[in-house]
């Protein structure tokens, strides 16, 4: 009897290592998966010129992740004013509802963007959602030229004036 629940013993050790071998050999290959997705999620990131937050109003843990893909946008890029809509999916699931039309609003005015409650099921709003993108990141792209043009002004300004004396010593010495 102890020969053999020795020998059953060594067996069931033997099977757990290879499993062991197995598990990190597949946790290895997970986590490399996971710096690749991270590295080209990030790339994404930094490529993209606005950017759709989506959450299920039917899951309150998919509304507490905008929030992380929000600091995610902002540690990639380094800025705050990038274009984002906040969107709060399946709103034609009313009655399996965990997130409030309030609580996106809410999340909405802190990420300061435009917020949209949709169906895409049903198609509803998809279209003004994409939309309201659209004019987030022209609106963006022209405040960019808009602040460009001041800089460039009022660098071309103080050059200006700082050469000026010399340039006119020039100019009469001729």
């Amino acid at each position: 009897v102890f020969a053999f629940s020795f020998s059953v013993c060594l067996t069931v050790v033997s099977s757990l290592m290879k499993l062991c071998k197995a598990y990190e050999v597949t946790l290895r290959a997970a986590l490399e998966i996971e710096a690749e997705f991270t590295a080209m999620r990030d790339q994404y990131m930094r490529a993209g010129e606005g950017f759709i937050i989506s959450y299920s109003i039917t899951d309150r843990r998919s509304f507490q992740e905008a929030r992380h893909f929000k600091q995610l946008i902002y540690r990639v890029r380094r800025t705050v004013d990038t274009p984002v809509v906040l969107v709060g999916n399946k709103s034609d699931l009313v009655h399996l509802r965990q997130v409030s039309v309030e609580e996106g609003k809410q999340l909405a005015r802190e990420f300061q963007c435009p917020f949209f409650e949709t169906s895409a099921a049903f198609r509803y709003y998809i279209d003004d959602v994409f939309a309201a993108l659209v004019r987030q990141i022209r609106q963006h792209e022209a405040e960019v030229v808009r602040g460009g043009e001041r800089k460039t002004r009022r660098s071309h300004s103080f050059w200006s004036r700082l050469k000026a004396p010399f340039h006119k010593k020039q100019q009469s010495e001729h």
